[in-house]
């Protein structure tokens, strides 16, 4: 919220919680956490899980001259269905 008024300069400007990382965004995702806590209980595990441009479902399918930042698409669906794999394999 910049300006170019003086009288602007000391005068606190307060960020929504649509802002990713203000306070109010920050308080609002502890709320949700916290609210899951309290239905299901405290977590057994925290997985993380990250994609890898480089894997082989993502590069056999671009065309050549294609990379990988190139098809976001493609990216997004080896992702989730990595995914899904890795939940089914959690469930039994």
């Amino acid at each position: 919220m910049s300006s170019d008024n003086a009288e602007d300069v000391g005068n606190k400007d307060i960020l929504p919680s649509s802002r990713t990382g203000s306070p109010r965004y920050m308080t609002e995702r502890t709320q949700d956490v916290m609210s899951f806590v309290r239905k299901f209980g405290t977590a057994d595990l925290f997985i993380t899980f990250t994609c890898n441009r480089k894997w082989k479902e993502i590069t056999e399918a671009l065309v050549p001259e294609q990379r990988p930042q190139d098809r976001y698409d493609i990216i997004a669906r080896v992702f989730k269905m990595k995914l899904k794999k890795l939940e089914n394999d959690f469930e039994g």
